[in-house]
């Protein structure tokens, strides 16, 4: 130890002065090995504070990769339903325009044949709802990367081949629901439908909360040549699970789920 210097002495006795601390003291140099010691224990410090850090940005990074998927489902399954509901309301204006229900056309000119053409509808195309001198709406190719929702974004079930007649909307007479129109099992009562095939379960689980459905059913039908050319033929009677429901999904095979939407209801 040492006696301090003038001007450190001037130093610390202005602080004493001013907190009343005593002048006669004592000034200890440290030791090299001190020093020494105190910068190891400021860099441990250091690695340990970087090290969670690290683990906490990490795991944050891993629960925003989680909550991303499932907000991915949710703005899929809106757009779904928004398209579905734009369909109907087309349906509704065309029909409102003097259509009959035979003469409704979901042709479009990037994918029709032979599926969606009516030969019914009139040529000025006011009975076509991808017109604009009809329904006036733009049909939805979700196997186009334009709607972002391909099997590559996560829309569909893995493993089936990409095409439009696998993943886009289709329109088919196809069920008869019970609370849904009449249910005589007559051609009278087989609704208008729009389907859309091989989602992932995470969206149609978001679809079926939106449509007020608990519980995914199960059914073993695909609508198989159902395809909307103009005529209604006798319905599928669907089962119970689908009474008053006219829109939601169902599970028809494993990693294979379907969308319905009611557009008439008949």
């Amino acid at each position: 130890m040492r006696w301090p210097t003038h001007d450190e002495r001037v130093n610390r006795d202005g602080v004493c002065k001013i907190t009343g601390l005593c002048q006669n003291y004592w000034v200890f140099k440290s030791s090299p090995i001190s020093q020494r010691g105190n910068a190891v224990i400021l860099i441990l410090i250091g690695v340990v504070l970087f090290g969670a850090l690290a683990y906490t940005f990490m795991r944050g990074a891993k629960q925003g990769q989680g909550n991303m998927s499932a907000q991915q489902a949710k703005i899929t399954a809106q757009k779904i339903l928004d398209y579905a509901q734009t369909t109907e309301r087309a349906v509704t204006k065309v029909m409102g325009k003097g259509c009959s229900e035979t003469q409704i056309s979901f042709e479009d000119a990037t994918y029709n044949a032979p599926y969606m053409v009516n030969g019914a509808t009139p040529s000025d195309g006011s009975c076509k709802i991808f017109h604009a001198n009809g329904g006036g709406i733009t049909y939805q190719n979700y196997a186009t990367p334009a709607y972002q929702v391909s099997e590559a974004l996560g829309m569909v079930s893995p493993g089936h081949w990409t095409s439009q007649h696998q993943y886009s909307p289709k329109y088919y007479q196809w069920p008869q629901i019970t609370g849904i129109g009449k249910t005589d099992g007559t051609a009278a009562s087989t609704e208008l439908v729009m389907y859309v095939d091989y989602l992932q379960k995470p969206i149609c689980d978001v679809l079926n909360a939106l449509s007020g459905i608990s519980t995914m059913p199960t059914y073993v039908d695909d609508g198989s040549g159902r395809w909307w050319v103009g005529n209604f033929t006798a319905p599928t009677v669907w089962p119970s699970d689908f009474d008053n429901k006219p829109a939601g999904c169902f599970n028809f095979t494993s990693n294979r789920y379907i969308f319905y939407y009611v557009l008439l209801g008949r």
